[in-house]
C-alpha cells in the first residue's frame, strides 16, 4: 500500500468509525502526512480480537447498517472460540474474492456454480434443515453443516449427506475435515466421486 493511501484509510478510519474514534487520537492524527506516516502510525493502539468483538457493532458513519442493502455482514470461523462480525461493501467483498476464484480457475478448474460443501458457525439464512440436533442449509449448488455437535454419530450422517451431494470442492478447516476423513473410513467410503479440490481455512495446517 503506497503512503498516500494508507495516510487516507487510517484518517477515515479514526474519523467515520466509533470504534476508532473512541480511542481518541486526534492529535496524532492530525500530525500525520504522506512523509511521516509510517513512523507516526506507531503511536496508534494495537487492537485485539476481543476488544472488538466486545465493542459490538462498529461500521463507517456513511453506512445505515439497519437499512443498507449496499452493506453485507460476514462472521469470522470461530476456530478460536469467538467470532467477529465482518461488514463488507457488496461490491468490496465480490471484487476481494476475485483473485480467489481466479487461482481456483487456474491451477484446479473450479468455477463458482461447481457444487461444494462448507462447515459454519452461524450460517448464511435464517431457515435451516435438521437431523436430530444438526443444522444443516442446502440449495442447488451448496450445502453447508454446522459446526455444533460434531460428534461421530452425527460426522457418520454428514459424511454420507455429502456423499449423496457429490460435491464437487469442500472448504473447512483442519480439524473438521480429520473428523469427516475419520468417518469416511468408519463408513467404508473409499471417495466422493466428483470431488477433486480442498480448500483449508481457519486453523493453522500442521504437517
Amino acid at each position: 500500500m503506497n503512503k498516500e493511501k494508507l495516510l487516507n484509510m487510517i484518517k477515515y478510519s479514526y474519523e467515520r468509525v466509533p470504534f476508532y474514534m473512541k480511542k481518541q487520537m486526534s492529535d496524532i492524527i492530525e500530525e500525520m502526512t504522506e512523509e511521516n506516516v509510517t513512523e507516526k502510525m506507531k503511536n496508534l493502539p494495537i487492537i485485539c480480537k476481543d476488544e472488538m468483538v466486545r465493542d459490538g457493532v462498529n461500521i463507517s458513519l456513511d453506512y445505515g447498517i439497519e437499512n443498507d442493502d449496499s452493506i453485507i455482514m460476514l462472521q469470522t470461523s470461530g476456530s478460536t472460540g469467538k467470532c467477529l462480525n465482518v461488514y463488507w461493501d457488496k461490491a468490496d467483498f465480490n471484487k476481494s474474492l476475485l483473485s480467489l476464484w481466479i487461482y481456483r480457475k487456474k491451477y484446479y478448474g473450479i468455477n463458482p456454480r461447481d457444487k461444494m460443501c462448507y462447515f459454519y458457525t452461524i450460517g448464511n439464512t435464517d431457515i435451516y434443515n435438521t437431523n436430530g440436533n444438526i443444522k444443516y442449509e442446502e440449495d442447488k449448488f451448496r450445502i453447508g453443516f454446522s459446526k455444533a455437535n460434531l460428534n461421530d454419530e452425527n460426522m457418520d450422517w454428514i459424511c454420507m449427506k455429502i456423499k449423496e451431494f457429490n460435491p464437487r470442492w469442500l472448504t473447512l478447516q483442519p480439524s473438521i475435515a480429520i473428523l469427516l476423513a475419520n468417518a469416511m473410513k468408519r463408513n467404508n467410503i473409499d471417495k466422493i466421486q466428483n470431488l477433486s479440490y480442498i480448500e483449508l481455512t481457519g486453523e493453522i495446517l500442521l504437517v
